[in-house]
């Protein structure tokens, strides 16, 4: 448990044009007087297990539950800022959980103070899922790589190397609701895949649970071609939709030949 306590005062300065002149912007500011307190909690577990005839512990984060508030000491009403209750967890493995809520402490009518029934105003929960793996090929080296790159000593060992590919899948998922507003409910899911050495897919797939539709998706193909690299991006749908073609020398970005549903943006040679 680890509590926060902060107080912040500036006097109110009235802008002065022999500041201005030298800074640009003069020196002025309105009054302040603030306190700002939070209270942040970390709930951990311990185990115990027993390694080469030895007693080991260990702990494990479960999770984190912060709150924080602050008070305005020259407001005329409403000093008490929203209570903010964040909770967060991470102790699945490939799964990140986080939970949000704020507070009002006054009544809605009467403005009237209420520390022990606090109301609700907007909440919001998140959840992640990434799953990430990777595999290795034996890539088989050019004439020109194996005699650059390879030393005399390690050359009767053989012409090829180890390449390692990476693969990730992540999935995002959203439910949030403001008191007597609105609402919203979705779910995200992005793919990297590599089909081959040189080309490599990503894909992009966002639902609305609101609207009970998919909202946005995106493939884009990529090709290594060792000193060039090109890739493709077809938006099938959402206010971005359409495509983009663009081949690049790697070293030199800059040059690169584009084009998208428009036509051709722009060549440099």
């Amino acid at each position: 448990m680890t509590p926060n306590l902060s107080f912040a005062w500036r006097p109110e300065f009235d802008r002065k044009e022999e500041y201005r002149n030298y800074t640009g912007r003069g020196g002025g500011g309105a009054k302040q007087k603030a306190m700002n307190f939070s209270l942040s909690n970390l709930f951990q577990i311990k185990t115990k297990s027993i390694s080469d005839g030895k007693e080991v512990e260990k702990k494990l984060d479960l999770f984190t539950l912060n709150f924080s508030s602050a008070y305005n000491f020259l407001a005329k009403e409403r000093k008490l800022s929203n209570l903010s209750t964040a909770l967060r967890s991470s102790a699945i493995r490939n799964v990140d959980l986080s939970f949000f809520v704020s507070h009002d402490f006054y009544d809605q009518k009467t403005g009237k103070l209420k520390l022990l029934s606090p109301r609700w105003v907007y909440f919001s929960f998140d959840t992640r899922l990434g799953l990430h793996g990777s595999w290795q090929e034996t890539k088989a080296k050019t004439v020109e790589e194996f005699e650059e790159l390879t030393p005399p000593e390690e050359r009767l060992q053989g012409s090829s190397e180890k390449v390692t590919q990476t693969w990730s899948v992540n999935i995002s998922h959203r439910f949030s609701k403001s008191r007597g507003g609105s609402e919203n409910h979705w779910a995200t899911m992005s793919l990297r895949l590599p089909l081959t050495r040189h080309w490599l897919l990503n894909y992009l797939n966002r639902y609305d649970f609101a609207e009970k539709k998919i909202t946005e998706q995106t493939f884009e193909l990529y090709r290594d071609m060792h000193c060039w690299e090109g890739r493709f991006t077809w938006i099938v749908n959402g206010y971005r939709q359409g495509y983009y073609f663009r081949i690049n020398i790697k070293a030199l970005p800059e040059i690169k030949i584009e084009k998208s549903q428009k036509g051709i943006r722009e060549i440099f040679f």
